[in-house]
């Protein structure tokens, strides 16, 4: 019957509620992302995105291996447009001389509009680049002669019949001729620094970029995860920012195999939120910004999937400082056979894209060792540099804890123990399910007389105060618990166990108290403040934390009451609810409790006496 109750009950069917959410989910994620490419590409097109302007003159010799396209003029004839209005007004026939010498210049149409640096026209046995300055567009001609035949004051029938007359030849007058394949060139002259032009536009290209890429990682987040996590998302959004700063500030035009972002962002990302987030930022911003470069895409693609897989890779791997050094190397490894590949079988020059990455990598990695403590530090986040340090046992409040309750840190120390075992069976970290062991009762510093295991002997204090009074103690030392670890800035994570190590479980000694002294008494009065556990990592503790406390008051250390405690405490915090909240199951808490016995068997091993005269 319990059983049956739990399974209604419990978020154990989470799971299955996850399965039939992901396809819908999915379904939405990629049609957004085909939205962003499709939109932001033609929003980058309107807002002429892709223009440069010039720089600065600067000499340089260059080869050019180049395919362009050429085209021939085609000879416009008028004069049979003459022969019928030899008759025609003088207004008419300055129209005409217009016309003419419009058309002796190239008018391009726009559907057919190439960009201006690909029109070449066949000139003799030499290819002569049209400057934009020669070119019209079909547009522009017709609305020409319309404001003429207005300005110049012919009748609506004369007007008429001059656009009737001339609309034949409104049309392109260049033709592709073919290409020049493999052209080479060598050049000693002028070159021009190119950078992006500073457009509003792009402004508002970004915004919305940023928007399309921040409801997909919702999207993304609850398919896989049941809560939002704040700080991932500032991570998300500032590697974002950061890439849109780079595409920004580098010339990509001559750098064509330029890393559409630092590897200092996939490397960050994966570092605070994970592969699978790594992945997906990886995955969403390169269709997001794949339209920048059509030029080189598939060289550019390579490259950028190699590296930025594996730096999403590496990321993850942070473990010590000298990782970073480690990262370096193997990133410069990996970009240059990658580089090589690519000029062995494309006409890519190796050299400058390998001294261009190779700087980009130095300056990710430098970048990386500044913005991590800082991230660390402003978003409380438990990276493993954290943890270590919080790990201490010469940690200020960890010193406090020894010198003013230290039955609460030797309870504490084994809890920590028995959490860092017990975690990796879940899921968890063990480095963070230490830490969280070592402080989740650091608010009975405020009152750690009132706490049984920092009796040395003497009366309880409880038996010389109300059963009001020591509820409200009781419950203090978990609000308490929560203001220190704040005070001292502690991970999320961290206080997220001090609040709800005890849940809304009931106070049953105070509770019995009460009863013995009024009989009719409200249960509920009598729970701790709650929170209930909201994940696995705060479950593990109210369970290790009752575990702890219970075993060590028995006096009958049997592997068979080791195992009966286990059993109860967890059975009792079931039936209370206390896990309704949290992503535990049954799998987990059969490991936990095997796991916990294995322990508690462990640490209270039967010894020979080995002076039985002396009693020991």
């Amino acid at each position: 019957m319990l059983m049956r109750d739990l399974r209604r009950k419990s978020i154990i069917p989470v799971k299955a509620r996850k399965k039939i959410s992901f396809i819908p989910g999915a379904v939405i994620f990629a049609s957004l992302l085909f939205l962003t490419v499709y939109t932001g590409d033609e929003l980058a097109q309107r807002a002429s995105f892709f223009e440069f302007y010039e720089g600065s003159p600067v000499i340089e010799k260059r080869v050019e291996v180049r395919k362009l396209p050429y085209f021939e003029r085609e000879e416009v004839n008028l004069g049979q447009i003459e022969k019928e209005f030899d008759s025609l007004s003088v207004p008419s026939k300055a129209i005409l001389e217009y016309l003419e010498a419009t058309l002796s210049r190239p008018v391009i149409s726009d559907k057919s509009k190439e960009r201006i640096d690909t029109i070449l026209i066949k000139s003799a046995k030499n290819l002569k680049r049209v400057s934009s300055d020669s070119l019209l567009t079909v547009s522009t001609v017709r609305s020409a002669i319309e404001n003429l035949v207005v300005e110049l004051g012919l009748d609506s029938l004369e007007g008429a019949a001059i656009l009737r007359a001339v609309s034949p030849v409104l049309k392109s007058n260049i033709s592709f001729a073919g290409y020049v394949v493999d052209t080479v060139a060598s050049l000693e002259g002028i070159s021009r620094e190119t950078r992006l032009k500073p457009k509003k536009e792009r402004i508002l290209l970004a915004i919305y970029i940023l928007i399309v890429f921040v409801i997909s990682y919702f999207l993304f987040y609850s398919i896989f995860r049941r809560a939002l996590d704040t700080r991932k998302i500032v991570v998300l959004v500032l590697g974002f920012l950061i890439m849109l700063f780079f595409e920004w500030v580098v010339p990509l035009k001559d750098h064509g195999l330029a890393l559409f972002a630092f590897p200092f962002v996939f490397l960050l990302v994966g570092f605070f939120n994970g592969f699978h987030q790594a992945i997906f930022f990886f995955v969403a911003s390169t269709i997001i910004f794949l339209p920048l470069f059509r030029d080189n895409l598939i060289p550019v693609l390579f490259l950028n999937s190699v590296v930025g897989l594996f730096s999403s890779y590496i990321g993850t791997r942070i473990k010590t400082r000298w990782d970073f050094l480690l990262i370096f190397l193997f990133l410069s490894l990996v970009s240059f056979g990658t580089i090589l590949l690519l000029s062995a079988f494309t006409y890519i020059p190796w050299f400058p894209n390998l001294k261009f990455t190779t700087g980009v990598l130095g300056v990710s990695v430098l970048l990386l060792i500044v913005v991590v403590p800082l991230l660390e530090k402003i978003l409380r986040y438990p990276t493993d540099f954290v943890l270590l340090e919080l790990a201490n046992v010469n940690h200020p409040l960890l010193l406090k804890l020894q010198d003013e309750a230290p039955g609460t840190f030797e309870h504490s120390l084994r809890v920590s123990e028995m959490g860092a075992r017990v975690a990796p069976l879940i899921g968890i970290n063990p480095l963070l399910a230490r830490v969280a062991g070592l402080y989740h009762d650091i608010g009975k510093l405020m009152h750690s007389i009132f706490f049984v295991e920092n009796l040395r002997g003497g009366a309880n204090p409880h038996d010389k105060v109300s059963p009001e009074m020591s509820v409200q103690i009781l419950k203090s030392h978990v609000i308490d618990g929560v203001n220190m670890g704040r005070n001292y800035r502690l991970p999320e994570e961290i206080i997220g166990v001090i609040s709800s190590h005890h849940g809304t479980s009931v106070m049953y000694s105070i509770y019995k108290k009460a009863q013995k002294m009024y009989k009719d008494v409200d249960k509920d009065k009598y729970r701790y403040p709650g929170p209930r556990p909201r994940n696995r990592l705060e479950a593990l503790f109210m369970i290790i934390d009752g575990i702890e406390a219970a075993s060590r008051a028995l006096e009958n250390k049997s592997e068979s009451k080791f195992r009966e405690i286990v059993n109860d405490i967890v059975d009792e915090k079931i039936k209370d609810g206390q896990f309704l909240e949290c992503d535990i199951s049954y799998s987990d808490l059969e490991k936990m409790k095997e796991e916990i016995l294995k322990i508690l068997l462990s640490q209270h091993h039967l010894r020979i006496k080995y002076h039985e005269d002396k009693g020991y």
